[in-house]
């Protein structure tokens, strides 16, 4: 015979702020006996803000490693080894952006190099098509 589910508390103890807080100020997390974090959502957002704003650099390449299916040490190479210079036109790339963007292909996911903005926005642009890029090259030389 399956056991009841017991209830759950109204309300937690925050355990950063220690300030008593209905339920609905937690985030859940199913994983936890009681169904939810132990900080409140604001004491959550703070400290994560704090942990951004201290290093937005390793965040974002902590980020980017998890999307693109590789590591932070293959990223971070990626980024000592281009000295901030885009891998297709060999300028600097603080076009734009504060930092070289991470190039992937769409089709195998794979993480190619890094480059700036500018040329990321001329490979999306085109859909990373070859055949689109011969033909800009073409009509270039045409001139």
């Amino acid at each position: 015979m399956p056991t009841p589910s017991r209830p759950y508390q109204q309300s937690y103890i925050c355990t950063k702020c220690g300030v008593e807080k209905p339920r609905e100020e937690y985030y859940k997390r199913k994983n936890r006996k009681s169904g939810c974090t132990s900080e409140c959502k604001s004491c959550f957002v703070e400290r994560q803000m704090t942990r951004y704003r201290d290093n937005p650099d390793l965040i974002n390449d902590q980020r980017a490693a998890s999307k693109y299916g590789t590591t932070l040490e293959h990223i971070q190479q990626l980024r000592g080894d281009a000295q901030g210079i885009c891998s297709c036109c060999g300028r600097e790339g603080l076009h734009h952006h504060k930092r070289l963007v991470i190039d992937h292909s769409h089709d195998t996911g794979k993480v190619r190099g890094l480059i700036c903005s500018r040329c990321n926005t001329i490979l999306g642009l085109c859909g990373d098509n070859i055949g689109t890029l011969k033909n800009l090259i073409e009509y270039l030389e045409g001139e």
